[in-house]
């Protein structure tokens, strides 16, 4: 795994400088913003023409995008490190993973790739992974031309590729359990479930809200919109492994 480990930190490295050189900083460009709006209020005082005063106010208009931007950036770094939520009561919540398909979770894998392979045997080993390998970088694409608001931009989360492949081998290994420890009522994501079955008893509930009844019939729809926002990491420790899942599986 050290060996993997240092190749991609000298790849961090290059794409730093990547990153730099062909997007920009954002704090260079509010420097650049505010030396912008500072030389149209002088030519403002000095020649008051309307062409100077259009000037200053689309320059005013640029410094307020990189100024939104910078606090949208600081903010979801700010996010990234969530108060820890103290949870312990989970008397009612039984065993349901046996310890054949823990084996089965923490089988090892195989592969050609001699370094990537050498970095998740030694996680599947036990070994921890570097905060390197588990960091990730928080990337906003913009949903519509020229976006400047939060909620003009989707947040995408780049993942170190290693962690990925072993992301991806758990996920795969915990397809042969997920459906024993969510309930039924999650009908999407789940192998042998269909989300158009949820959508589908939605229709027909609907279809039949108008039937006559005694005390009359209500619908309340909940939003659960970005819902793993508001989970965090300590309870869904607790959980799983209340649940029965092996330690080492656990970050």
């Amino acid at each position: 795994m050290d060996r993997l480990f240092v190749k991609l930190k000298r790849l961090k490295s290059h794409l730093k400088w990547w990153n730099q050189d062909v997007f920009g900083n954002i704090f260079d460009k509010i420097s650049e913003a505010e030396t912008a709006v500072k030389l149209a209020e002088s030519a403002c005082e000095t020649d008051p023409t309307d062409l100077h005063w259009t000037r200053l106010s689309k320059c005013n208009e640029d410094l307020a995008k990189v100024t939104a931007m910078e606090a949208d950036f600081l903010e979801t770094k700010i996010c990234l490190n969530p108060s820890v939520l103290s949870c312990s009561d989970f008397s009612d919540l039984i065993p349901l993973i046996s310890e054949s398909e823990n084996r089965h979770l923490t089988a090892e894998p195989s592969s050609e790739e001699h370094d990537v392979l050498d970095a998740v045997l030694d996680f599947f080993h036990g070994s921890p992974m570097p905060q390197d390998f588990t960091a990730t970088t928080i990337t906003l694409i913009p949903k519509v031309e020229g976006a400047h608001s939060w909620t003009d931009f989707c947040p995408i989360s780049l993942c170190n590729v290693t962690n990925k492949i072993i992301s991806k081998l758990i996920y795969s290994h915990m397809s042969k359990v997920v459906e024993k420890i969510i309930s039924m009522n999650q009908s999407g994501f789940v192998p042998g479930r269909l989300i158009s079955d949820n959508i589908l008893l939605a229709q027909e509930l609907i279809h039949s809200f108008n039937l006559p009844s005694p005390r009359g019939n209500v619908i309340i729809k909940l939003d659960m919109a970005k819902a793993y926002d508001r989970v965090q990491l300590p309870f869904l420790l607790q959980i799983l492994n209340k649940l029965g899942f092996r330690i080492q599986l656990l970050p």
